[in-house]
């Protein structure tokens, strides 16, 4: 075989790897959104909302989808007073449980995890508080 045609050959076989490598990393990109909405009540919009950003087609972990949703929320509703309702009961939950623990005299297995929540759940609620206006 001519060295000229193995060239050819190397490069058509290189470029055809690295086509199916981006094919496998953008599947694997779609299954995490799937993944992620197969959980949620509405599964159709779950999909056509995180496909439609470029953070989440990106993604390659569920915590960037749960923070793009969480921005898409913002961003339709504007109702900052049901994110202050959401985090407020998600930090009495947090709390409840621990002191739920503490009565059966049990050790906490999150606590550190469940301290560091709460202080984020305090100034999510900060922030959304500046952004209602009070």
């Amino acid at each position: 075989m001519k060295p000229s045609l193995k060239f050819f050959f190397c490069v058509l076989f290189t470029l055809c790897a690295i086509d199916q490598f981006r094919n496998v990393a953008e599947a694997q990109k779609a299954d995490l959104i799937t993944s992620a909405c197969d959980g949620t009540l509405y599964k159709d919009l779950c999909k056509k909302t995180l496909q439609s950003d470029p953070e989440s087609r990106g993604a390659t972990d569920i915590g960037v989808l749960a923070k793009v949703a969480l921005q898409h929320t913002l961003s339709q509703s504007k109702k900052y007073s049901d994110v202050l309702t959401w985090v407020s009961a998600a930090m009495t939950n947090s709390g409840s449980c621990e002191d739920g623990l503490k009565e059966m005299g049990k050790a906490s297995p999150i606590l550190s995890l469940s301290t560091t929540f709460s202080q984020l759940c305090s100034i999510v609620l900060a922030l959304t508080n500046k952004l209602a206006g009070h």
